[in-house]
């Protein structure tokens, strides 16, 4: 099934849905996106990652593991969601949210509370 994009935003920006960084060459954002199977809005989840420029991911801690994180030169929204577009292609044989998960694993992090039955 193919996968559509419902929303994607930052807690850490005002407005959540199309604000910009202090800086549009050093930011490390939170983003999170909506996803549904096509038209069904209903059965929608919520995935995460950060977006990242080089600046400030020299700044991030070194010897430990790093967040699903999309490294771009300047912050733009429509770069970021072209980025996920692409990715979510690589879903498009999936049937369940359990299949989309493992594809998306270490890409993309389910941030709803449910996403995680399918690990139990």
């Amino acid at each position: 099934m193919t996968l559509r994009i419902v929303s994607i935003q930052s807690d850490e920006l005002e407005p959540k849905e199309s604000g910009y960084p202090n800086s549009l060459e050093e930011f490390d954002i939170l983003i999170e996106v909506e996803l549904c199977f096509k038209n069904l809005k209903s059965n929608s989840m919520y995935f995460e990652f950060y977006v990242a420029s080089p600046k400030a991911l020299m700044k991030r801690s070194t010897n430990g593991f790093m967040p699903p994180t999309l490294l771009v030169d300047e912050f733009d929204w429509a770069i970021i969601r072209r980025h996920v577009e692409k990715l979510l292609m690589q879903t498009i044989s999936c049937k369940t949210w359990d299949g989309v998960m493992i594809r998306l694993n270490g890409l993309l992090r389910p941030s709803s509370p449910n996403s995680y039955k399918w690990m139990l």
